[in-house]
């Protein structure tokens, strides 16, 4: 049998649940203060985050534009900073170089003439050398006679006197033609220096440009195909940055969505707190001294239905929190610890591409692994490819400056060979006239007149030969000659403006590997933003779980509630000798119709028998009215 408790120990407990209905009512305003500033915090902070996050990643993507072509069209890399761009225009630069220095085989058979060993009698130019030998063996010969020729004649007395006078003549003519060649000589002379000079020259830059277009071609190509293989490993190292990057801000998204419970939270609590402060201001009011027993019934079961709602109201509200705002400051929580991973993975990176900052200490490994290692080599490659460029294009400024001694000293032979040509047509009067004149002496050999005669024959043949000849080799001498030079010339233009790019080239990669170092500082410094954005967020909203305690206390409090009711109510049953006792739901109804969302008007029905109330559907959560 249950104690019978007395109205005035009745009325002490209700007075008391008034008093702690109160309390509760102030937790739950609490709660409601501490949800917006919670919500508002997270809210209030998004955007800043949202940016960060997008500064982030706009960087990490700028970084990787450096590296490699990617799909975008708006790249901020512009103005042929790209490094495979600029590496690219460098190699195609030097490759052209190559491309012009095949031209060696060109040069050889323009110059074949020119540059077969003299010695050899099949060249061309030796060929110009070997006039002078045989024109000389005919002169000498010619000055031979004449002087045996003055001989005969004096012996001849006056019949030799007209003899004597075309001896003399063929005598001077001799040492005319003499002088002429003497002339020839000294040209000839200034040639063969030249010559030698030029195939000095010939010879080197065949060294040179061999060295260039073989050794250097396989050591460029090495360097290349090493940078290029870095700059892939590099792309992809970035790429798998910027993937987990994305990985961890992913659950901002999850967050912009969580946000918008807050309204249905706060209504969720507001209305709670109608039902509980109706619940107070009926408790507060209720005076169960002189009251019958039905009626006092009727409030303690009302109570108790209010109580019971309430728990599982509050209930509700709880897993709201923990299904969005608690859910925040656990996604909060994977963001601040991902990205803390991903800050010392980016001081790495930052390291890797830019080196670790003077001030620090760096160990040797660290020294080793960089941005520039991988282009040392080609650091040092560019120089010694321009050394050897620019001492090719001194030696082809060599060749073309001095090409007017060529053609200044092929014109004065061929000058001198028209005047010798002109002496050989006198020769022919004379010739004639020798051969009267020695009709006159009696005494005279023949075969003595038959060599003079054979002899300026021969001179005027040879010298005829000679000119012909010497003409035909200058004009194709002079045309090879020309081809040499303007093939020189445009692989001079050539090397002059591949050193002019390269060393562009150069400078651009110096200035992109600054740009680079820019690049991967300003993403460390857009990941140090966002860490710290999202580790002030995370520790602002860390408290939120003390909601979780303050709710829990009220729900904790309102068991304890209706069980007081409950046991109250047995007492009052056994008192009216009554079995049980349903109150009507009247008042309830007039409650839970200003409920707003689908939860609650479920909870309701499913707590409450026989309440008339229209649950509507799960999909619209929020209704306000």
């Amino acid at each position: 049998m249950e104690k019978i408790v007395s109205d005035s120990t009745a009325q002490e407990i209700v007075t008391k649940l008034s008093d702690n209905l109160e309390q509760n009512i102030s937790i739950l305003e609490a709660m409601i203060s501490k949800t917006e500033d919670f919500y508002g915090l997270v809210a209030a902070r998004l955007p800043e985050i949202e940016q960060n996050i997008d500064e982030t990643i706009e960087e990490t993507e700028l970084l990787i534009n450096y590296f490699i072509e990617t799909e975008s069209n708006e790249s901020e890399v512009n103005g042929g900073f790209q490094m495979a761009e600029v590496l690219g225009n460098l190699q195609k630069r030097i490759n052209q170089v190559y491309d012009s220095l095949s031209a060696r085989d060109e040069i050889s058979e323009v110059l074949e003439g020119f540059v077969i060993d003299s010695t050899d009698d099949q060249a061309q130019f030796s060929e110009v050398l070997n006039l002078i030998e045989e024109l000389d063996e005919v002169l000498s010969e010619l000055e031979d006679l004449s002087i045996n020729a003055i001989i005969v004649s004096s012996k001849a007395g006056d019949k030799g006197a007209g003899f004597r006078v075309i001896s003399n003549e063929i005598n001077r003519l001799s040492a005319d033609i003499k002088e002429k060649y003497n002339f020839i000589e000294e040209s000839m002379l200034n040639l063969q220096n030249w010559y030698d000079d030029f195939t000095d020259d010939l010879h080197r830059l065949a060294e040179i440009e061999e060295t260039v277009a073989t050794d250097y071609k396989q050591e460029v190509k090495g360097v290349f195909n090493e940078i290029l293989a870095s700059l892939q490993t590099i792309s992809d190292m970035l790429k798998d940055f910027m993937d987990h990057i994305n990985q961890a801000v992913a659950p901002i998204y999850d967050i912009m969505v969580l946000t918008q419970n807050q309204d249905i939270i706060r209504q969720n609590l507001e209305n709670l707190i109608k039902i509980i402060s109706n619940t107070y201001q009926e408790v507060k009011g209720l005076n169960l001294i002189g009251m019958g027993d039905k009626e006092i019934l009727d409030h303690l079961v009302f109570m108790s239905e209010v109580f019971n709602l309430s728990q599982k109201l509050m209930t509700n509200i709880l897993q709201q929190l923990q299904d969005s705002l608690f859910a925040i400051q656990d996604k909060f929580t994977e963001m601040d610890l991902n990205l803390n991973e991903i800050k010392e993975d980016g001081k790495e990176l930052t390291s890797f591409l830019a080196g670790r900052p003077e001030e620090e200490n760096r160990t040797v490994e660290e020294e080793r692994v960089s941005l520039e290692l991988i282009y040392q080599n080609l650091i040092n490659f560019i120089p010694k490819l321009t050394n050897a460029l620019e001492e090719l294009d001194d030696k082809y400024v060599h060749v073309l400056d001095n090409k007017m001694i060529f053609y200044d000293n092929m014109k004065k032979i061929q000058e001198q060979f028209t005047e010798i040509n002109g002496v050989a047509n006198q020769f022919n009067k004379i010739r004639l006239l020798a051969k009267i004149e020695f009709s006159r002496m009696p005494t005279a050999k023949q075969s003595f007149a038959d060599d003079i005669e054979a002899a300026i024959k021969d001179f005027i043949n040879s010298s005829d030969h000679n000119q012909r000849l010497y003409s035909d080799l200058k004009v194709h001498l002079e045309e090879n000659y020309k081809q040499f030079m303007a093939i020189s010339s445009k692989t001079r233009d050539t090397i002059n403006q591949s050193n002019e790019v390269i060393a562009e080239s150069e400078d651009k990669l110096l200035l992109t590997k600054r740009l680079i170092k820019e690049a991967i500082q300003a993403l460390q410094q857009s990941i140090n933003d966002l860490v710290s954005e999202v580790t002030m967020v995370n520790q602002q909203i860390d408290e939120c779980h003390t909601l979780q305690t303050e709710g829990q206390s009220v729900i904790d409090s309102l068991e304890e509630f209706k069980l007081e009711v409950i046991e109250l109510k047995e007492s009052y049953l056994e008192k009216a000798g009554l079995e049980s006792w349903e109150e009507h739901n009247e008042r309830l109804q007039e409650l839970v119709i200003q409920f707003t969302n689908y939860l609650e008007r479920k909870t309701a029905q499913d707590e409450i028998d026989d309440l008339d109330i229209e649950v509507g559907s799960e999909g619209g959560e929020l209704t306000l009215f």
